[in-house]
């Protein structure tokens, strides 16, 4: 019986990027779907009641940290200098997007974008290209996205992972069983050959 992978992400968090990156081979080799699950990040830490900023000494280490993760994967990775991108909107658009044959290639061109290009997507003319080009109806998705409607769908989608445990993100659930961290990923390659 196939398994499914729940991964949840934001945009604006590179080791979600990193994560993403991988997940292709694992469904590729086992066979499994992925069910995308879009949540804001400061959502889900002020959640937990974690809302301050990494220490400097935490940033540099995470910075190294990605790059290793990223030369290891052999996937381009840049880093904004300027600290998190703004994403809120494609964030939402990938919520609203639940359930569309383009939802995937979505999501993938909003990371590429993002972390592999450097490139931002707070502009709704890059969300609107990116979500015709993935066969959404981008005018459609971004009146959708910007609603009150989407804004309580995506607290409510934080309130059922945290109550599902989610406390970071990237994670992931499999025949539910949480695993934490793009770095984690062993462990649900292992949950998968159960």
């Amino acid at each position: 019986m196939a398994k499914r992978i729940e991964f949840f992400f934001d945009f604006v968090s590179p080791y979600s990027y990193l994560a993403w990156t991988q997940l292709e081979g694992l469904t590729e080799e086992y066979d499994e779907e992925i069910a995308w699950r879009p949540l804001s990040l400061r959502q889900l830490m002020a959640g937990i009641e974690n809302a301050a900023p990494p220490h400097e000494l935490k940033r540099r280490y995470m910075r190294r940290d990605l790059e290793r993760f990223a030369e290891r994967y052999g996937v381009p990775l840049t880093l904004p200098e300027g600290g998190a991108p703004r994403a809120d909107v494609a964030l939402r658009i990938a919520l609203a997007s639940d359930g569309h044959a383009g939802q995937e290639t979505f999501i993938a061109s909003v990371f590429r974008t993002l972390w592999a290009h450097g490139e931002g997507v707070e502009s709704l003319g890059v969300l609107r290209t990116l979500c015709d080009r993935a066969g959404l109806d981008g005018d459609r998705l971004i009146e959708r996205a910007t609603s009150s409607d989407i804004d309580a769908l995506l607290a409510q989608r934080t309130r059922q992972a945290l109550e599902q445990g989610v406390f970071g993100l990237p994670s992931f659930i499999v025949d539910g069983e949480l695993f934490f961290g793009q770095d984690r990923l062993s462990f649900v390659r292992e949950a998968l050959e159960r």
